[in-house]
């Protein structure tokens, strides 16, 4: 396993690793996102946000998969890909947004259609993880 179940200790170090390993990435994402976004504008935007979660499932199968090997390594370019692929459904998703709504309540449309999303789908999560 690629967190040791016995060895706190080492659990802790790799849990301290692989988080350092997502901080160093958020600076890839922050560089692919407008390469993303360019090449969604040429393309089409629904076609990226459709294709993206698509990749990004093969991608979570290989994830959860080099979890099971102890090497750091693996897991990083794990975790590199899938940060790095996210931007495919994040890069074209404001500019997608912005089309559904008129002018004149776009803000409050996409704002409205954000919040209410978040109350649904994230606001249920701990309780289904059984935190109370």
């Amino acid at each position: 396993m690629f967190f040791p179940e016995k060895d706190l200790l080492a659990a802790l170090l790799y849990g301290y690793l692989f988080f350092a390993v997502v901080f160093f990435d958020y600076p890839l994402g922050a560089l692919t996102l407008p390469l993303v976004g360019r090449f969604a504008d040429k393309v089409e935007h629904v076609f990226i946000m459709v294709l993206s979660p698509i990749i990004l499932f093969g991608d979570a199968l290989l994830f959860f998969h080099l979890l099971q090997e102890p090497s750091l390594f693996a897991v990083a370019i794990a975790e590199f890909l899938i940060l790095g692929l996210s931007q495919g459904y994040v890069a074209p998703l404001t500019a997608f947004s912005g089309r559904l709504f008129p002018v004149a309540v776009r803000y409050s449309g996409v704002s409205f259609v954000y919040c209410v999303g978040g109350l649904f789908l994230e606001a249920p999560l701990p309780i289904s993880q059984g935190c109370s």
